[in-house]
This record gives structure tokens, C-alpha cells and sequence, in this order.
């Protein structure tokens, strides 16, 4: 695989501090921007020092900055750890920072007229910092789904 870099997917302010999503990799010429709605954070933890979102969700778009591509990115937190089952024939397991992680690939329409895209739900129970992280990438291009899809084991929750 070619070189990866990491994207910090985090929210503050000056007087609680900075709490952290998830840090993401996604391949050279790719970058990960802030979405239209502002992140929504009912519960934060520190662990080891580093500030990180127990409970709420957040929006980005990852870019492939030399086709143009987007690709939406939801990011939702939950506390406990939540492991969805993996008897859909559409779901495979993954390694993710040491944890085993659900990855879960289907087609949707959406838009105006309705148009197929591919949907891409990881699923992250962290042990670490008692949460489970729900990442879904929805897109056009199932290529460009797939070569994210290989970033997905440098992601980093803890």
C-alpha cells in the first residue's frame, strides 16, 4: 500500500479542551474536511492523557484531491461496547487498532433522482476507552471506497 496520512477527526473549545472522534488514514492525495453540521458531544472521557468523545457524532467528507471525489463520513460515538453481529452476508471482519471491528458494505440510492452509491459501515468496539465508534463512508465510486477501505487498519481509537 502506498504512504497513508492520519487526519485527527476532533472538536474543543477554549474551555473544556480538545476531545477526539477517531484519527483516521487515508491514502496520499486524499484529505479529510470538516462537514457542513457542527459536531454534537453529550460525553467526554480522558484516557492516558488524551481528551476523546465518549458519546456523540460528527460529519466530514474525505476528498481524493486529484479526481475530485467525495465521499460523506459520518462519525458516531456511543458509550459501552456495542458489537453488531455478523451474520449479513455483506459483513466482514477486520482488525482495527487491535480490536476486531465490523465492516459492513452495501448499495443505497440517494440524492435527487435517486442514484446508487456504496455504503460502508465500520463498526469499532473499543476496550480501551469503553466506547464503540461507528464510521460510515458513503460514495459513488466503489473504487474509491476500496482504496480508503485498505486505510481502515491504521485507524486509530485510543
Amino acid at each position: 500500500m502506498s504512504s497513508v496520512r492520519e487526519f485527527e477527526l476532533s472538536t474543543g473549545n477554549l474551555l473544556m479542551g480538545r476531545f477526539t472522534f477517531v484519527v483516521v488514514s487515508v491514502p496520499e492525495g486524499w484529505a479529510v474536511k470538516i462537514g457542513d453540521a457542527p459536531a454534537d458531544v453529550n460525553y467526554t472521557t480522558i484516557v492516558d492523557g488524551v481528551g476523546w468523545v465518549l458519546d456523540g457524532s460528527s460529519y466530514y467528507y474525505v476528498v481524493n484531491l486529484v479526481t475530485g471525489e467525495v465521499i460523506d463520513l459520518e462519525v458516531h460515538v456511543k458509550k459501552g461496547l456495542r458489537q453488531k453481529s455478523h451474520g449479513n452476508e455483506n459483513a466482514a471482519v477486520i482488525y482495527v487498532n487491535g480490536h476486531t471491528a465490523i465492516l459492513e458494505t452495501r448499495q443505497v440510492k440517494r440524492g435527487l433522482p435517486r442514484k446508487p452509491a456504496t455504503k460502508i459501515t465500520l463498526t469499532i468496539p473499543c476496550q480501551k476507552t469503553s466506547r464503540t465508534i461507528e464510521l460510515v463512508f458513503t460514495g459513488k465510486s466503489g473504487e474509491e471506497l476500496e482504496e480508503l477501505r485498505k486505510c481502515f487498519p491504521s485507524i486509530r481509537c485510543h
